[in-house]
């Protein structure tokens, strides 16, 4: 089921990719031939401040102006991308800090978890919205002696608009994974995750974020019981480790 939602959630990013590909701006056409395209800011005094698709600012003459109109221009960014409802994709990157929490039970009794390690992931995200984001996302981690590889659906969604932003990040998908421990083998499986957090919009397309969470991650543990006679008896289970992670990390 978990490798469907992926699917699934792959093949609506670049549907939505096809369905957003042309943006409109305002298109200057100058008495002297040239040709502007982007956004006006305002008109006063006769002029015209007018903000290239590249984000230059320029300031026209009215009476230099020889129409303006309103066009789709295909393959750009919009200026207003920030409060637009197609904003196109975004990038997101960050580290991370987990400190394991609860037991993890095994059918000989539970233990303490008490793992910690670092992870760094990335997100490739379509703006749905200007405050809703969906895409693939994968990255790396060492807990212990584990080492891991997520491949995840991430959803994230902002809660206001303006310079600072509360969001919500969720997490789904499938770890793979392997252990330096050689009296055994670590497989991983599958994986959820809830953050919780704030954004500071550093411009209209770039941001600086923290966030605190807690991730589930099944691993496949591989084992060998010694009998008293001395004969290995071979183990397998999937166990539940619960982490809590301090993330931090940037939006572009």
């Amino acid at each position: 089921m978990k490798y469907i939602l992926l699917v699934i959630g792959l093949v609506f990013i670049f549907s939505m990719q096809a369905r957003c590909q042309h943006q409109y701006a305002d298109v200057i056409y100058l008495k002297n031939g040239k040709v502007v395209k982007g956004k006006i800011k305002k008109i006063e005094n006769q002029i015209i401040e007018f903000e290239t698709l590249n984000h230059t600012a320029l300031s026209l003459v009215i009476n230099e102006i020889e129409q303006i109109r309103n066009e789709r221009v295909e393959g750009v960014e919009s200026p207003k991308s920030a409060e637009s409802t197609c904003t196109g994709f975004v990038r997101f990157v960050e580290l991370a800090h987990t400190v394991g929490t609860g037991n993890i039970m095994t059918r000989f009794g539970g233990l303490r978890n008490t793992m910690q390690g670092q992870e760094i992931n990335f997100s490739y995200n379509y703006a749905l919205s200007p405050s809703l984001y969906i895409g693939l996302g994968t990255g790396y981690s060492k807990q212990g002696n584990l080492q891991l590889i997520p491949i995840f659906l991430d959803l994230r969604t902002d809660f206001a608009k303006g310079k600072w932003r509360p969001f919500f990040n969720f997490r789904s998908g499938h770890s793979f994974g392997w252990s330096e421990n050689r009296q055994g083998t670590d497989n991983a499986g599958f994986m959820v995750q809830g953050n919780v957090g704030i954004r500071l919009m550093l411009n209209h397309s770039k941001s600086a974020y923290f966030s605190i969470g807690l991730k589930s991650q099944q691993i496949q543990v591989n084992y060998f019981i010694i009998r008293n006679n001395g004969s290995p008896v071979p183990f397998s289970e999937r166990l539940g480790h619960q982490f809590i992670g301090f993330h931090g990390g940037f939006s572009f």
